[in-house]
């Protein structure tokens, strides 16, 4: 299922991101490449149907996520055909593009419904060693998993495939503050193979401890062969409309920002131009960015205000750059002198003031899980925080490098 943030507190969505990136050795710079504008032509050897050439990315996330079908299909280096028949009572709820190598890439799309979600993927390469790779690529966050593939003829109607049996053994783990025992997910897939490319329905999954057992997936076989015989190219479909209704204003983030036209449409829904600094210097690169629902809003006309998050990494940590039309911290801070650190105002917080280049900075640290110091400041209306997670030795100097920065 594709997890994206709710309309929650700006901290909170932030350190639920960086759980996974800080609290183990698998920090982010393990599988984010940040590309250049521009990349040359890559020859592609597997199957399928290619564009001339691979899009140019700003930030070249191993995983992308979109809401528009259109644009996967004009980011993807191959065309691929999707279902025209949805099971009722499920609905599409998003799309990613995974890539598995320099010359192979994966189409997901997911669909849910009340009980659950599930995939459907097209594979570029070896459909069997391509789920394993994905499924690993989803746990390589927690230590120790173990995934345990098969696989085994099938027959389902008249088209021949494999099953494929994908188990994910997680140990007993504490993440945050949180204690989880020994779990196990079992996923199965049919797959089969249309025009030299591969395709997965993921029909089965559930999951089981010692406290319990659950299942968020169980399609028939009939469901499997009706979904798989609908197979067609975006152009010709006749029965599935690929759109997603977000509501912007109760769905975060709103979007992502991996290329020219991603930024040309998030400065639209920010109303300013951003900084955007894909590299302060070689050990400090940004590896994502979202336009997300800012939690200063106009209680006079009921409308919300957009920020941008971007985040870094930092050696052993992680940096988050925020900015927007509003920031309540720096305004609480502004105001009162102080900042409340919790919902309740029982801990309160007065920053260290900073000048630099003539602006003014309110820095301060925060309890919590991991060492936190954050950095407020405004330049020409707009409001900018600058958060370090883990290591934050030098952050003035990195600090004097975001502001050195001009917006676009």
């Amino acid at each position: 299922m594709i997890k994206r943030f709710k309309n929650v507190s700006y901290k909170s969505s932030i350190v639920t991101v960086l759980l996974f990136t800080i609290t183990t050795p698998f920090i982010l710079t393990n599988y984010i490449e940040v590309s250049a504008i521009q990349r040359e032509t890559t020859t592609i050897e597997s199957g399928g149907k290619y564009t001339e050439s691979q899009h140019n990315f700003i930030i070249d996330a191993p995983v992308k996520s979109y809401d528009d079908i259109g644009k996967l299909e004009q980011v993807s280096n191959f065309k691929f055909k999707i279902p025209d028949f949805i099971l009722e009572g499920n609905k599409v709820s998003g799309f990613q593009l995974r890539k598995l190598s320099e010359k192979c890439s994966a189409v997901e799309i997911f669909f849910e419904n009340l009980n659950g979600s599930f995939s459907f993927q097209i594979f570029q390469g070896d459909p069997f060693e391509s789920l394993k790779n994905v499924e690993n690529d989803k746990t390589k966050a927690f230590e120790n998993v173990k995934v345990h593939g098969e696989k085994e003829p099938l027959k389902i109607g008249g088209i021949t495939g494999l099953n494929v049996t994908l188990s994910t053994t997680f140990p007993d783990r504490k993440i945050g503050n949180g204690t989880f025992i020994e779990s196990q997910k079992i996923t199965k897939y049919f797959i089969w193979q249309n025009e030299d490319l591969w395709y997965s329905i993921e029909y089965k999954s559930e999951s089981k401890s010692s406290d319990s057992n659950s299942m968020s997936v169980n399609l028939s076989q009939s469901d499997i062969l009706q979904i798989a015989q609908s197979i067609k190219y975006p152009e010709d479909l006749r029965n599935v409309k690929y759109s997603i209704v977000k509501d912007s204003y109760t769905e975060s983030p709103v979007m992502n920002i991996y290329d020219k036209e991603d930024l040309e449409k998030a400065k639209n829904i920010l109303e300013f131009n951003p900084k955007f600094p894909v590299e302060i210097d070689k050990e400090l690169t940004m590896t994502s960015s979202i336009v997300r629902i800012s939690d200063d809003y106009n209680k006079e006309n009921n409308k919300n205000k957009f920020e941008i998050n971007s985040f870094y990494n930092n050696k052993s940590g992680s940096i988050v750059f925020t900015q927007g039309k509003g920031l309540k911290d720096y305004k609480s801070i502004e105001k009162n002198d102080y900042l409340n650190e919790d919902e309740y105002g029982s801990l309160l917080i007065k920053p260290e003031k900073l000048v630099l280049n003539g602006i003014q900075i309110f820095k301060y640290a925060s309890t919590g899980i991991v060492p936190e110091v954050s950095c407020l400041w405004k330049e020409n209306d707009i409001y900018y925080s600058l958060t370090f997670y883990v290591n934050i030795e030098k952050s003035d100097e990195i600090l004097r490098k975001f502001i050195d920065t001009k917006p676009l």
